[in-house]
């Protein structure tokens, strides 16, 4: 009989539903390939996907309304933010799902464009640079923002951010339209955007890091294989975004 409950409560039941929590960079880049390999393992199992602040995600998956999540908050940030929404120590599984460059586009045609093109595409682009433009799309919660204004502890030289809204395709856009420059990971740069842009890589210290998070408990085949999905969306999309970049250095 030990020997018996011993082994049902260490037998994980595939849940019928596995609820993620994402933001738009994951359900436009990792989501749909993942998915559509996991539904051909998986048929029987639904999935219940939920894009929500990075914030609502952590504290999702720490009291149990979430099973994963990708977020891109650094660690400490992670497990502070879990802990204070249950009040307690909360056991959470966090792997690095991927860790994208960050690079600087702007419209050819433009006074920050022809600035770019100056600077060798083989170099990194000097974060002080951006100092000259607006940079566009990046709210207060943006990692990378905190990550470039840390760079910047004299307020009478710093950063202007505009057009606070909208996430890393937003920016393109809003700098397609020449009000700045755009600051995005390079898996946002397609081929057409080279005709258009120049873009230049920032300084490798500038990564926008996505982590899949969920409780520290065993998963279910399911939760396993999706997990595993999105782990090989994510380097798929590493792969085709060096490629483009490739062709960037070319310009």
């Amino acid at each position: 009989y030990d020997q018996l409950v011993k082994f049902l409560r260490s037998t994980t039941v595939a849940p019928a539903t596995i609820r993620v929590g994402l933001g738009g960079f994951a359900a436009r880049f990792y989501l749909p390939a993942a998915l559509a390999k996991f539904q051909k393992l998986f048929s029987d199992c639904d999935t219940d996907v939920r894009q929500m602040r990075g914030h609502d995600r952590i504290v999702g998956v720490a009291n149990g309304s979430l099973d994963m999540a990708i977020v891109s908050h650094d660690v400490p940030q992670i497990r502070t933010t879990a802990e204070l929404a249950v009040r307690s120590r909360c056991r959470l599984n966090i792997e690095l799902l991927s860790e994208q460059p960050v690079c600087v586009m702007a419209v050819r045609d433009s006074d920050a464009g022809r600035s770019l093109k100056k600077h060798s595409p083989k170099t990194a682009v000097p974060l002080e640079e951006l100092a000259h433009w607006p940079v566009l799309g990046m709210d207060g919660q943006s990692g990378v923002r905190r990550q470039m204004e840390r760079h910047f502890p004299d307020r009478a030289r710093r950063l202007s951010f505009v057009a606070e809204t909208g996430g890393w395709m937003a920016a393109k856009e809003f700098a397609r339209q020449n009000l700045g420059v755009a600051v995005v990971p390079v898996a946002v740069v397609t081929t057409e955007d080279l005709e258009a842009f120049h873009v230049r890589m920032l300084n490798r210290e500038f990564l926008v890091r996505h982590f899949l998070i969920h409780r520290d408990v065993t998963l279910s085949a399911a939760e396993t294989a999706l997990k595993d999905e999105l782990m090989n969306a994510a380097r798929n999309v590493a792969n085709e975004s060096a490629a483009v970049m490739k062709k960037a250095k070319a310009d």
